[in-house]
């Protein structure tokens, strides 16, 4: 039987964790209500996804949370976009584009279903897309519903 790993990693202490060529300048619990999924950081801001927890709580979407991080020793969770109940959105990216009909930053995010809410309303599910380059004034500019199938 394999041993227990001798690090730890206390939850809400990120003096704990430790690692190589790695080095801590700031921390944030971004409110500690659900898990957290992946993390992208444009100009000055983190967006990091939610993941499946939201479900297991029969709690509304929680969707992509928005953080501060001008400052990175004290980075601030100053909002949340693409909420939609009954999904986790994991995945974002946001990127600088310029194209014929749009330029910005566009903000995008993959909603996944809530694999135990079934029936489903499959168009609550796919690609959303945001214009994140006025944060104050977040725009949603499109939804791409995406098939389950017909599991």
């Amino acid at each position: 039987m394999a041993q227990p790993s001798s690090k730890t990693f206390p939850p809400n202490n990120a003096k704990g964790v430790v690692a190589d060529n790695f080095e801590l300048v700031g921390h944030t619990d971004l409110g500690a209500t659900d898990i957290n999924a992946e993390v992208w950081v444009h100009e000055n801001f983190a967006y990091v996804g939610t993941w499946l927890d939201p479900c297991e709580r029969d709690d509304d979407g929680r969707g992509i949370k928005v953080i501060d991080v001008s400052d990175p020793a004290n980075p601030t969770m100053t909002g949340r976009l693409a909420a939609i109940p009954g999904t986790f959105a994991q995945d974002v990216a946001v990127r600088s584009v310029s194209t014929p009909s749009f330029t910005g930053d566009l903000l995008a995010t993959g909603f996944q279903d809530c694999p135990d809410r079934r029936p489903q309303d499959e168009a609550k599910y796919g690609v959303d897309l945001w214009n994140v380059t006025d944060l104050a004034t977040p725009v949603h500019l499109a939804h791409l519903p995406i098939s389950a199938g017909g599991d």
